[in-house]
Order: structure tokens, then C-alpha cells, then sequence
């Protein structure tokens, strides 16, 4: 009985201990970028795909658009129906995702739609749609949302329908897993019970 209750502490400690590390890898998971090349830093668009008005890299530092914070952001010539997609590979459906990315128009009005990418549907355009507007700044602005993955996504698009004559600029676009509530409050749990154990 003494041997049983001398152990208590060292089975406490590895369970903590397998917790912690499972949590540390859930959460190394949660932040992990889905979008393969999502700030184009590769020096090219690559494997995105560009439909309709000519698009190509810019490098920041002589581009018209401020506010980058790297070597290489997209940018587009505006006009009709114009898109820019990637594929996502191995999400569950009805995941709980956070899209974000950089955007800046300039010269043009119109409306950019963001959505995901179905089979046999296409863009759906059911995330962000940022409007465009003659003589907006040229300053790139960050764009966040939360959404669930609907069944069977297969990527990401921006689709843009605006006046020729305009450029626009896209740039970091992630998109992560947001962890569950559960794992958060277990995270929480894990770190009371160390804090307990050093008292």
C-alpha cells in the first residue's frame, strides 16, 4: 500500500505529461497554414490557378500597393470575372476554419468575393465580399473569417467582377483550424493542475 500511494505522484506526472503533449501537437496542428504559397513567396503563383484578367507577381518594394510584408504579393489587372483559386486537401467536413488574408484595390469599383470551392458547385460565394471603390487607398488591409467547411471542399478562391482600367492586390492568405472549445478548457485544466503540483 505504501509502494501504491509513493507512485501516486509519478502516474499524476507522465498523465500530465501525455496531455501536455498531445495538446502541444493539437496545437502546433491548429496553426499550421493550409494554403500551400499563401504569400507567395515561392516567386511564383503556383499551385494557384488565374482566370480571366492578367494577374502576376509584384515584388513589394516597387509595387503600388503599401502596407506588404514581404518580397512578392499577387496582383491583378480589374475587369469581369476575374479569379484566383487553390486547392485544401484533408478537411473534415463542418470543420471550424479562420480564413485570413491581406487585400487592396485602387483605380476601380467593384466587389471582391471570396468562397469555398465545391464539386460539381464551383466557388461558392459564401465567405467575405469586400467592396471596391474609385480612388480607395492603395494601403493593404487585413481580412478575418470564421466559417465551417462544407462537405467535400476542395479549395479556396477570390473572384473579382470590377471596372478595367483598376489593380488589385491579394497577399498572406491562411487559413487555419480553430481549435475545439474542449481542447482549449483541457489546455486550461493541464495548466492548473502543473501550477498545483509546483505549489
Amino acid at each position: 500500500m505504501q509502494s501504491l500511494l509513493a507512485n501516486r505522484p509519478i502516474i499524476r506526472n507522465s498523465c500530465l505529461a501525455c496531455a501536455a503533449l498531445v495538446l502541444s501537437s493539437a496545437a502546433t496542428a491548429s496553426v499550421q497554414n493550409l494554403v500551400v504559397n499563401g504569400d507567395f513567396e515561392s516567386g511564383s503563383i503556383s499551385p494557384w490557378t488565374l482566370d480571366g484578367p492578367s494577374g502576376s507577381l509584384t515584388l513589394a518594394s516597387i509595387g503600388g500597393f503599401a502596407g506588404d510584408t514581404g518580397v512578392f504579393y499577387f496582383q491583378a489587372q480589374t475587369g469581369p470575372n476575374g479569379s484566383l483559386t487553390t486547392s485544401l486537401q484533408g478537411i473534415a467536413p463542418n470543420a471550424s476554419l479562420l480564413l485570413q488574408f491581406d487585400f487592396a484595390s485602387i483605380g476601380t469599383s467593384g466587389s471582391l468575393l471570396v468562397g469555398q470551392v465545391a464539386p460539381f458547385i464551383g466557388l461558392l460565394n459564401d465567405l467575405p465580399t469586400v467592396g471596391m471603390q474609385v480612388g480607395s487607398s492603395n494601403q493593404m488591409t487585413r481580412y478575418s473569417y470564421a466559417f465551417n467547411a462544407i462537405d467535400g471542399l476542395e479549395g479556396i478562391g477570390f473572384h473579382w467582377n470590377a471596372l478595367p482600367g483598376g489593380m488589385i492586390a491579394i497577399d498572406n492568405v491562411s487559413i487555419t483550424v480553430v481549435p475545439a472549445p474542449g481542447a482549449i478548457a483541457l489546455l486550461g485544466m493541464a495548466g492548473l493542475a502543473g501550477s498545483r503540483r509546483r505549489r
